[in-house]
């Protein structure tokens, strides 16, 4: 499965361990909220031009992108904080049971988020 567009709501592929979900365009959820939690069995990939977009809400609620299987990531990937002032020092954005690599992390200043390289690829830490 290809993405090179935009999908905007929730992702479930259940298509197996072999599947493959590539993604190269933007995926996320606009409308305000968070709390959902996209997932993908088999291999997430995405590549450079690819943007993987989750919501980040007060209390440490979160969207979340879990992989029953390997993540590949490249790209961006973008914090769209919610409106609130009681947020938590980190969120838990990717989980993936086959690992990630390569592994870089979002660091998050002011509500803005910028990816660089250190382990826990998007982790949000608002500062």
């Amino acid at each position: 499965m290809f993405n090179a567009g935009v999908i905007n709501g929730q992702v479930s592929i259940a298509a197996g361990p072999y599947a493959r979900f590539e993604n190269s365009g933007w995926m996320g959820i606009t409308a305000p909220g968070a709390g959902v939690t996209h997932t993908i069995s088999g291999t997430f990939a995405q590549t450079s031009a690819g943007t993987l977009a989750l919501r980040v809400a007060p209390n440490g609620v979160s969207d979340q992108l879990v992989v029953n299987g390997q993540a590949r990531l490249a790209g961006t990937a973008q914090a769209l904080f919610q409106s609130g002032t009681s947020f938590s020092k980190s969120y838990n954005l990717l989980t993936a049971t086959g690992g990630a690599s390569p592994a870089p992390s979002t660091r998050c200043r002011r509500r803005t988020c910028r990816l660089s390289s250190a382990p826990a690829w998007a982790t949000a830490r608002p500062t």
